[in-house]
């Protein structure tokens, strides 16, 4: 083990570092597999959910953009926090707004 081993990341020797040490195969060997994975991308949120933003971001006069990052687009109850805004802003009941997308209605009257 040397000093570099054990110093702190700002004690670093940079021009002693051997660089032999990060060409090391075992290093590529390790660090190439993670480099090579994709990333998987989002899937694109339920048609529901992103008629529900475009419905907020018009009574909260915002972009869409902002209100689809207030809210977890993709998170499983989401269709029903968007719903709880929108009547909030519409001043009306999440009935009302459940009907009005096709949503099953819950609760009572």
């Amino acid at each position: 083990m040397t000093e570099t081993d054990v110093a702190g990341f700002d004690e670093i020797d940079l021009e002693r570092l051997d660089p032999d040490v990060l060409d090391a195969p075992a290093l590529g060997a390790v660090l190439a597999p993670a480099a090579h994975e994709a990333v998987p991308s989002p899937s694109a949120p339920e048609p529901v959910v992103v008629a529900l933003v475009a419905a907020l971001a018009r009574c909260r006069g915002l972009p869409e953009q902002a209100v689809a990052l207030a809210h977890p687009l993709h998170a499983p109850d989401a269709a029903d926090r968007l719903v709880v805004d929108l009547a909030r802003c519409r001043g009306t009941s999440e009935q009302v707004v459940r009907l009005a997308f096709g949503l099953p209605v819950t609760g009572t009257w």
